[in-house]
């Protein structure tokens, strides 16, 4: 998925509302890019250990997201984010969160993320 956005405050955050739905979901390669870089810290989710991102939130739902290192679930690298979500619910009762980055007001950016899904469970 991908999506172009123009800043409208300095400071913003990429969150991830993944409650609504049962179904398991992959996250992987997340970015917001004005040109070349990513804005975002650990967008593959490769710094952190066990379940924990280096640079990300589990805001609701900590315990329905996890890591993975399945090859075919991962986009980039060797890990990504595997969320299990065993009933449906509000989307932000399973929420991925980044830290704050900073955005130049009125400036165009691109964001995006990749997300394989399986609906229903495993």
């Amino acid at each position: 998925y991908s999506w172009t956005f123009t800043a409208n405050v300095a400071q913003t955050r990429i969150v991830l509302n993944l409650g609504k739905d049962v179904g398991i979901y992959y996250i992987d390669d997340v970015e917001i890019n004005p040109a070349i870089i990513s804005l975002i810290a650990n967008g593959s989710f490769e710094n952190g250990s066990g379940d924990d991102f280096t640079n990300w939130g589990k805001w609701n739902g900590a315990t329905r997201i996890t890591a993975t290192t399945v090859s075919t679930e991962v986009q980039e690298a060797a890990r990504a984010v595997k969320v299990v979500n065993p009933t449906a619910g509000n989307p932000w009762e399973t929420q991925l969160v980044s830290d704050p980055m900073t955005l130049t007001v009125g400036q165009n950016y691109t964001a995006s993320v990749f997300v394989k899904s399986v609906t229903g469970g495993e």
